[in-house]
C-alpha cells in the first residue's frame, strides 16, 4: 500500500535532487504550504517518470552522484515533483564530498518530513 502523502514514501530521503525542479526566482513556486495530493497509483504512474515514481512512492533512492541537479549550481527554489510545494532554496544548499547535495534548512519546515537513516 502506498501513501497519498509523498513525504511518507521517501520523497525527501537524502535530498534527492533529481526530484526537484528549480524556478528562476526564489519568490516563485506554486505552493507555499503543504497540501494533500490524493491520486490513485495509476495516476501517479502516469504523471511521474519511472525513477520519480520509484523514489517518491516506493521509498527508493537516487543512484549516488547522479541526477539532473547533482552538480547544479544555479539559483532558485527546489519544488516537490508530486505537489509543487516549495522545499529548499539554493541559498541553503551545500556540497559534502562523496554525498548527495544537501540543504541545511528547508524553506518551510512543515513542507519537509525528515527521518533518521541507519
Amino acid at each position: 500500500m502506498t501513501s497519498q502523502w509523498p513525504w511518507e514514501n521517501g520523497m525527501f530521503r537524502k535530498s534527492q535532487a533529481a526530484q526537484y525542479r528549480t524556478s528562476p526566482s526564489l519568490s516563485e513556486g506554486r505552493r507555499s504550504m503543504l497540501e494533500k495530493v490524493t491520486k490513485s497509483d495509476a495516476e501517479w504512474r502516469r504523471l511521474l517518470t519511472p525513477e520519480q515514481y520509484r523514489i517518491t512512492r516506493e521509498k527508493g533512492t537516487e543512484r549516488p552522484w547522479s541526477g539532473r541537479y547533482h552538480d547544479f549550481n544555479g539559483t532558485g527554489v527546489y519544488l516537490c515533483v508530486c505537489c509543487g510545494s516549495r522545499l529548499f532554496s539554493s541559498r541553503e544548499k551545500y556540497a559534502v564530498p562523496g554525498k548527495w547535495p544537501t540543504f541545511w534548512a528547508p524553506i518551510a519546515p512543515r513542507n519537509v518530513k525528515t527521518r533518521r537513516e541507519i
